[in-house]
């Protein structure tokens, strides 16, 4: 059951519909990661990154700038020159999961999660996300030990 007051008619908004088709799954899957990465962008912190906090890894990874995938589309991609404390390590990354994978080169830089902060903190600057992977966050930080 829904209550609601009479609203006055100049209140009411009427927005037109077009019907779009699509040819095949993934143009669906890639117009849908660009309204989220715009939803997400317009509404969350400005500079702050989405992760997940991941207990079945060890990876820690956030979209580059140099970020070729739709799924990277959005102001949240990690620009190492807006950085006065990252540093390149230039090594590459593959990380592999059920849903998609990740590939990349990796960094290190200055971490800060709810005001803790991890000077010097290894991370991936993710050049190619895989669209099945775009689910409401922007990268992942692993909680696993080491060895997986």
């Amino acid at each position: 059951t829904i209550n609601a007051a009479p609203t006055q008619k100049s209140l009411v908004h009427t927005i037109s519909l077009q019907k779009h088709r699509f040819s095949d799954k993934n143009t669906l899957k890639q117009k849908l990661a660009l309204e989220k990465n715009h939803v997400l962008s317009k509404y969350s912190k400005k500079g702050a990154f989405t992760v997940i906090f991941d207990t079945g890894s060890s990876d820690f990874w956030v979209p580059s700038k140099d970020c070729v995938s739709l799924a990277c589309g959005g102001d949240h991609l990690f620009d190492p020159s807006k950085s006065k404390t990252f540093k390149n390590i230039g090594k590459s990354f593959d990380f592999r999961y059920g849903s998609g994978e990740v590939r990349g080169t990796t960094g290190s830089d200055d971490l800060s999660v709810a005001g803790a902060i991890v000077k010097g903190q290894v991370f991936g600057l993710a050049t190619d996300v895989n669209l099945d992977f775009v689910e409401g966050f922007d990268g992942i930080l692993g909680m696993a030990f080491d060895s997986l």
